[in-house]
């Protein structure tokens, strides 16, 4: 594991333009996106500006996880064409091992431009307690370990760029707006509310956010936390199987 971490986690790094890019689309998210939310929110629940932005951040660092994780398969398919993983898989080296490094690598990349939205959010006056940082964290290394093994899965068994492209072009945004990042469930008709609950998503919205500022424990914290651990510990399995089913 430590040796295909530090291998891919190098890779990533000298691929400097891919990762001052992955800075941009939550910036403008932030700025162009993150007032409206904020104002929306104090004309219908009379929110302030720093609850407004713990609402918004917290959702848009879990949208970078996931969406950041969703295509990170791209890159075992490009290694497949390339005849890279033909010589992995001649080696002792197992899926569980692989994945492990690649995932490690992959969440350790993705939250570097979450903690810069993370950060921005603590200029604008969110003040989370310790138990909020604590499940901040868990739902988003959760909801990007699970995106990235599921990428990474439906890379192998596809090994087509295309398909994975549209695999997740249909299934994020369906996701996307039945967890409630974009707006809160609250606003929605009472059948997308109830749907929503369907969408495991919606848990790791919920526990992050009303757990965020509160010094004591809510009840959506600990659904959040067995949901993240649950979602993050199958998609490993799967993508682990996936690569081992191939040799």
């Amino acid at each position: 594991m430590n040796t295909c971490f530090r291998r891919y986690a190098a890779m990533s790094l000298r691929a400097r333009r891919d990762l001052a890019l992955t800075f941009i689309q939550p910036l403008v998210y932030l700025a162009l996106f993150g007032p409206l939310f904020v104002t929306t929110m104090k004309m219908s629940q009379r929110a302030t500006a720093a609850t407004g932005y713990s609402l918004y951040i917290t959702g848009l660092s879990i949208q970078m996880a996931m969406t950041i994780g969703a295509f990170a398969g791209l890159t075992i398919i490009l290694e497949y064409r390339l005849g890279i993983l033909e010589r992995i898989w001649s080696t002792p080296l197992t899926g569980s091992k692989m994945m492990a490094g690649r995932i490690a690598r992959d969440v350790v990349m993705m939250m570097m431009p979450i903690l810069v939205v993370f950060i921005i959010g603590l200029v604008l006056g969110t003040r989370p307690s310790p138990l909020g940082l604590a499940t901040y964290f868990v739902t988003v290394l959760g909801t990007g370990a699970t995106f990235d093994g599921v990428s990474y899965a439906v890379a192998l068994r596809t090994k087509s760029e295309a398909a994975l492209s549209a695999i997740f072009n249909l299934i994020l945004l369906p996701i996307l707006l039945l967890s409630g990042i974009m707006l809160p469930m609250s606003f929605a008709p009472h059948w997308i509310a109830t749907a929503a609950h369907v969408n495991p998503l919606w848990y790791l919205v919920q526990g992050a956010r009303n757990q965020f500022s509160v010094l004591g424990l809510v009840a959506a914290a600990p659904w959040s936390w067995a949901v993240a651990i649950v979602m993050s510990a199958a998609a490993f399995g799967w993508a682990s199987h996936e690569f081992n089913k191939r040799r």
